[in-house]
């Protein structure tokens, strides 16, 4: 019989459960972030138009108090016609 010249190391039993922690865990955060950001929609593509808003604002600070029909003319220029469905 030959025996193998290369010896491979090998990982002990004890050793094998903080292995597969250090190597599973990771992992798993990793699938998790890319499902994450693959499943929601992202910026511009949720079929709104309008200005993008704010961290928990929306857009309550864009909104007019004067000539409002002018700020949504141009809103409506920039962004396009709203839709009336949503």
């Amino acid at each position: 019989m030959v025996q193998s010249i290369v010896a491979f190391p090998t990982i002990p039993a004890h050793h094998m459960d903080s292995f597969l922690k250090l190597a599973v865990v990771p992992l798993g955060v990793v699938l998790a972030v890319v499902v994450y950001r693959t499943s929601r929609p992202s910026a511009g593509k949720t079929g709104v138009s309008g200005p993008p808003g704010r961290f928990l604002l929306g857009n309550a600070l864009d909104m007019p108090t004067r000539y409002e029909w002018v700020t949504f003319d141009n809103w409506k220029e920039i962004y396009g016609k709203l839709d009336p469905h949503f």
